[in-house]
């Protein structure tokens, strides 16, 4: 085991991993046909160009939890505006 590690097999310890971008995030509920909605919205921290494209997430029939805003929560950190409806 002593050789497979020291072999150049694995990632060198001086490698830096990228982080994602910084966001701001909160919520605002809405009424669509009557019925209330929540809207959970991302924005990077950094200026983005107005060309940008907004990103809908919708969650599905699931709920607002675990996986569905864990992966919300990696399309907004890619840097792009992001909004997810459960």
């Amino acid at each position: 085991m002593l050789a497979t590690l020291s072999g150049g097999c694995g990632i060198p310890l001086s490698t830096k991993v990228a982080r994602p971008p910084a966001i701001h995030e909160f919520s605002g509920r809405v009424r669509l046909h009557d019925e209330p909605l929540t809207l959970h919205l991302a924005s990077p921290l950094t200026p983005v160009p107005p060309s940008t494209p907004l990103v809908l997430y919708a969650s599905g029939d699931g709920g607002w939890f675990g996986a569905a805003v864990g992966m919300f929560r990696t399309i907004a950190g890619s840097g792009l505006p992001t909004v997810g409806i459960s």
